[in-house]
């Protein structure tokens, strides 16, 4: 499976500390002293086959010789601060605002499985969660524009930014929410073309301590 392949591979990459970061110059002082410095345990979560499922993992710290701070860097396959993986929060929230006729309650409706012992786990995800997941993508104006540039640099006959369908009247109660939900939809759909075409994610991954 995908994702399973993805943890373990990043996995091994952070205990053999083969993990490279995603900046060259430390956001401190500028240094290029930038080195591994620790792999931190975290447990994600996963759907696999409509299953939730556990999965332990890292994020990775790198620390600046010159200056001492140090960098938080998250897996590729997470969502900073998330405990679900990127694929779940892009799954769902993008089965929500493709479907005109999706609810919240509607795509979080599932029953997971915990860890690999195979004992049910009877918590759902709330409904609110797809909430919350779409309002963080719908703030992410900078990281859509910035990916719709490198995408039209690399692709100048893409049609991307002319997909301009207006979300349904029914998904939001005002301005805000709704641009919020466009901004989400027109990013995921950005994410998909910016992974075709450059071969890793447009959403960020890395984070100051």
């Amino acid at each position: 499976m995908e994702i399973l392949e993805e943890v373990n591979g990043w996995n091994l990459a952070a205990e053999e500390r083969r993990v490279v970061c995603l900046v060259s110059r430390c956001v401190e002082c500028g240094s290029r002293e930038v080195v591994f410095y620790e792999a931190r345990d975290r447990v994600f979560l996963a759907l696999v086959a409509m299953m939730v499922i556990r999965l332990a993992s890292y994020v990775v710290r790198f620390r600046c010789r010159r200056c001492g701070k140090r960098m938080t860097q998250w897996p590729p396959f997470a969502v900073r601060y998330g405990r679900y993986v990127k694929q779940v929060v892009l799954e769902l929230s993008g089965a929500y605002v493709e479907d005109s006729k999706a609810t919240y309650r509607g795509v979080a409706e599932f029953i997971g499985y915990e860890g690999k012992t195979e004992e049910i786990d009877e918590r759902k995800l709330a409904p609110g969660t797809v909430w919350r997941w779409l309002g963080k993508l719908g703030k992410m104006g900078s990281t859509l524009q910035r990916a719709k540039e490198l995408i039209l640099e690399k692709r100048p006959w893409d049609d991307l930014h002319r997909q301009v369908e207006p979300i349904p009247a029914r998904k939001y109660r005002s301005k805000k929410r709704k641009r919020v939900l466009t901004v989400a939809r027109d990013l995921m759909r950005a994410e998909r073309r910016f992974v075709e075409l450059f071969g890793r994610s447009c959403l960020p991954g890395f984070v100051t301590a």
